[in-house]
């Protein structure tokens, strides 16, 4: 049509991610005096340590050691968003899963428990992190492990399914 001008692609995504950002101007003041516990001395991380050998993925520092797990979820746990499992405890998501292949594959959840499990094992804090999407008609997300790295100071994201970090 003559003399309309067409709004691109770009400039929609650019108004619609402004609206949101507007529509979460005002954020909540939750408790900031949250406190999280970690139970290093629970029973099944010691036996995932063992069975899994996990010390000898100890590096010269928290954060290579974080990598090495990392790396060594991202190669023993094979990923496939499909499969539903539904244990939620890193030995029986390894007992299943653990060097199996497509055939043990497992979702960013599981594979996520298992990291931060791990991680714990070895006495690093860690959390799991879900990341939802912005968009209320979009209904995937993915899900990743946050690890603290007192050489750093700072949390680190760990992701066991794209075998990467920030």
């Amino acid at each position: 049509t003559q003399g309309v001008e067409m709004a691109t692609i770009d400039d929609h995504a650019f108004r619609d991610n402004c609206g949101k950002l507007k529509m979460l101007s005002s954020f909540s003041q939750g408790n900031p005096h949250l406190e999280f516990v970690y139970d290093f001395d629970h029973p099944s991380l010691a036996q995932l340590n063992e069975e899994y050998a996990l010390s000898e993925l100890r590096g010269k520092d928290e954060l290579e050691c974080a990598l090495n797990v990392l790396r060594w979820v991202n190669t023993n746990v094979y990923h496939d968003g499909s499969k539903d499992l539904k244990t939620t405890d890193s030995l029986s998501i390894l007992a299943y899963a653990y060097k199996n292949g497509p055939d043990g594959g497992v979702t960013c959840f599981h594979q996520s428990i298992v990291l931060c499990e791990c991680l714990l094992s070895l006495r690093i804090h860690a959390r799991i992190l879900h990341l939802l999407p912005l968009n209320p008609y979009d209904f995937d997300s993915h899900v990743v492990v946050i690890a603290y790295i007192p050489s750093l100071a700072k949390w680190v994201m760990l992701d066991p399914t794209y075998n990467c970090y920030c």
